[in-house]
């Protein structure tokens, strides 16, 4: 994801696109990304979007699913010193091509959900004998409670019924 920026003179524009697999933090991930790369003052500001296709195991169920994020994408590139007391953020680069895969990746793990969940109605695994309880009830007495615990559960009773 390499864009050479060598014949660009300030107030140029380019259009970009690509396609590529990616893992970032180990998910794979089918990505594309289209948009236009303008030479500012502050920089090569790009802006566009990007479309990921996250290939993702249910945190319930362990079941394998798909994600589809669509983000829009607006970074900065600039190989200035950034200023001590300036709030301004923007990538580094250096030569004269700009790597666009860590400000991609950096965007897909910000927008990644915290819990990958297959659906809304994911069921999970029995706690008895782990069967995928979206593919049918297992059998199992899930109504079991640990003796040790069994003190904590005095905690919840209604003191008028003993």
């Amino acid at each position: 994801m390499l864009i050479d920026v060598n014949n660009l003179v300030l107030g140029d524009s380019e259009e970009f696109a690509f396609s590529q697999s990616m893992q970032p933090n180990g998910v794979p991930a089918k990505v594309s990304i289209k948009g236009i790369l303008t030479y500012t003052k502050e920089g090569y500001v790009l802006k566009g979007n990007i479309n990921a296709v996250l290939s993702l195991v249910c945190d319930k169920c362990l079941d394998s699913f798909t994600s589809e994020l669509d983000l829009p994408f607006d970074e900065v590139f600039s190989n200035a010193e950034p200023e001590a007391d300036s709030e301004k953020e923007f990538w580094n680069f250096s030569d004269k091509s700009i790597d666009l895969k860590p400000a991609v990746e950096a965007n897909i793990l910000l927008n990644m959900p915290m819990k990958a969940v297959c659906s809304d109605d994911c069921k999970g695994l029995c706690p008895v004998c782990g069967h995928n309880l979206n593919k049918g009830d297992c059998g199992c007495d899930r109504g079991y409670s640990n003796p040790v615990f069994e003190n904590l559960m005095t905690l919840f009773e209604d003191p008028g019924n003993t």
